[in-house]
Order: C-alpha cells, then structure tokens, then sequence
C-alpha cells in the first residue's frame, strides 16, 4: 500500500488505484483505466493538478472541488 496526493507517482508505480475524498472511498480502478477515464470529479481534479512537460502552469490556477456539492453522493461505476 502506498498513500499520496501526487499522482504522478501513481502513474509510475500503482497498477491499482483508490481515490479517496473526507475518508471514503469515491474511485477504484486499474490504474490504467483510472488514468484514461476518470469518473469522479474529485479524480478529475487530481489529475488535472499533474505537471505536464512543456507547459506552463504558473499562470493556471488548479482546479478545485466544490464544497457545496456533496461528491460522496455520487455513483460509484464499477470498472
């Protein structure tokens, strides 16, 4: 097990995933999958804060999560 908010290393060692958002368990899949189609949105925010070569991120801020949308209400899709 290994736990981090860095998901760039994720991508370089986990060939599973579990996102967890406030102690619950919101995305599992392949990391694979996981990478290629993130379902939840706090996921999609993960990863939109990965650094990507060549670009240039001081003047984008990074995406955030709602605080008023309840994301432990949604879905769970199973992979």
């Amino acid at each position: 097990m290994f736990i981090t908010h860095d998901l760039g290393v994720v991508a370089q060692i986990a060939d599973e995933v579990v996102v967890m958002y406030k102690g619950h368990v919101v995305e599992q899949a392949n990391a694979k999958e996981l990478f290629a189609d993130p379902r939840h949105p706090y996921t999609k925010a993960l990863l939109s804060a990965i650094p990507k070569p060549g670009k240039e991120y001081r003047k984008k801020r990074l995406e955030t999560v709602d605080e008023n949308t309840d994301y432990l209400s949604f879905k769970k899709e199973l992979r």
